[in-house]
């Protein structure tokens, strides 16, 4: 049982002596709520019937005052069906436990990068997609979407991306999330980033979706369909028992946030970086995002070998 409660002398009655102690005492009950409910001294207490939720309404009487007050008790989240959602976990090759990657088209790149890198979120780690190009390429983790009652389950799905110099590829995408259902149906592509490209901090992403009433094979992907670095972080997938209620029809709802926290990344100086590291004496690109890479990089790892001379004599 869970119990929670609330001083009811924050509530704000209109009464006439507003400085009069209030006694407050319980309407009649409906005994099919999910919860109990009992006023002592002034103090609300709610408990939680065991294996109950829903909503319901409970009426609380004060002097010449009548409040209605609107409780909703939501069910116990399961574990998560996603596993090394955190990319904490890596194998041998540093590829990431768990997780599943595929190529439609180009040149793409997935790894983790540790927490010492600082750049997950709250400095954990996290996973790095790297797009060389514009193609296709995508992470991605299935599981069964249970309804053992014969009814549609709801799943809360969230996680937190971020990406830095992200350039669109096919259809204007640039990061997206895709489900795919054993029967053929699917949700998606969903687009993670606030516009068609640039860089952002750390947002989340989050919302739900339905399974049922007949078992499924879920499919999740985080894709990225062009050049760019794209993370990846704290991603869940987790039954709802008794979620809160929807418009009717809806399977599915997602969102972006605001940017949450700064993403603390350098990308790495690349040879074709050169031209543009010439530029950095000036003052006016000296203190570019560019430059500050320059000047991190040992520039002699960057330049092509040079062929031995040749001497026709």
């Amino acid at each position: 049982d869970v119990t929670t409660t609330f001083p009811l002398r924050q509530l704000v009655v209109n009464v006439k002596n507003s400085a009069a102690t209030l006694d407050w005492t319980l309407g009649e009950l409906n005994t099919s709520l999910p919860f109990k409910a009992s006023i002592s001294q002034g103090i609300l207490t709610l408990t939680r019937q065991p294996s109950l939720c829903g909503s319901g309404t409970i009426l609380l009487n004060a002097v010449n005052a009548r409040v209605a007050l609107n409780v909703f008790v939501l069910g116990s989240l399961d574990s998560n069906m996603i596993v090394n959602g955190d990319f904490n976990q890596t194998n041998d090759q540093q590829k990431l436990m768990g997780w599943e990657s595929n190529t439609w088209d180009g040149t793409f790149a997935a790894s983790q990068l540790p927490a010492s890198s600082g750049v997950g979120v709250n400095h954990s780690a996290c996973a790095l997609l790297q797009g060389f190009g514009p193609g296709k390429f995508g992470i991605f983790q299935t599981f069964t979407g249970s309804s053992t009652e014969k009814e549609v389950q709801v799943y809360e799905v969230s996680a937190m991306i971020a990406a830095d110099g992200a350039l669109p590829g096919e259809y204007g995408n640039t990061f997206t999330f895709l489900l795919l259902f054993s029967n053929g149906s699917l949700i998606g592509d969903l687009p993670l980033l606030p516009s068609g490209s640039g860089s952002t901090g750390w947002r989340q992403f989050s919302g739900y979706f339905r399974v049922g009433p007949e078992p499924a094979n879920v499919t999740a992907y985080f894709r990225i369909w062009g050049e760019g670095f794209y993370f990846v972080d704290n991603v869940s997938i987790k039954k709802r028992h008794c979620p809160a209620e929807s418009p009717a029809g809806q399977n599915y709802s997602f969102t972006v946030s605001e940017e949450y926290s700064p993403l603390n990344f350098t990308p790495p100086v690349r040879y074709e970086d050169l031209l543009l590291c010439g530029y950095c004496e000036d003052p006016v690109y000296n203190t570019s995002k560019v430059c500050n890479r320059c000047r991190e990089a040992n520039m002699s790892q960057l330049l092509p070998p040079q062929q031995a001379n040749t001497y026709i004599v």
